[in-house]
């Protein structure tokens, strides 16, 4: 048998806007943003449209990214969302997400009955999915 399996690569955490500006690569979030959670280290955090990884976050919700935001956020107007990315496994807290996947389409029995037989071909629409997602096959024996 074939499988397709779906799931959504990201789950929004929170958004609200940028407090204080250090640089494009540390700032500090709004009230919005919860205090000290680990799982925010390797979270994406979008700003005006622009998204970047958050590899450092602190209990007094200042947020260093690995590339700088051009231009850097501008404190107070600029609006952040963060996201987290269940396609990686950055700690034990992501990895909860291992097993997410939704079976979307799938295929059994003898599809090739000779080795000359032509590959049949199958069409799988994602027409209502959300996006962004990643998809898998799964092929059993």
């Amino acid at each position: 048998s074939l499988a397709v399996q779906i799931r959504s690569v990201s789950a929004p955490l929170s958004s609200g806007k940028v407090a204080n500006t250090t640089s494009g690569v540390v700032f500090t979030l709004d009230a919005n943003a919860p205090a000290k959670i680990d799982f925010w280290e390797g979270a994406i955090i979008t700003i005006d449209g622009e998204s970047r990884r958050i590899i450092s976050y602190t209990a007094a919700r200042q947020v260093t990214v690995n590339e700088a935001f051009s231009p850097a956020p501008t404190a107070g107007t600029s609006v952040y969302k963060v996201y987290e990315r269940k396609s990686t496994c950055w700690n034990s807290y992501h990895c909860r997400h291992i097993q997410d996947w939704t079976e979307f389409w799938s295929i059994s029995g003898e599809q090739q009955t000779t080795a000359t037989k032509p590959w049949s071909r199958g069409t799988v629409s994602l027409v209502g999915v959300a996006a962004p997602i990643e998809g898998r096959f799964v092929a059993t024996r």
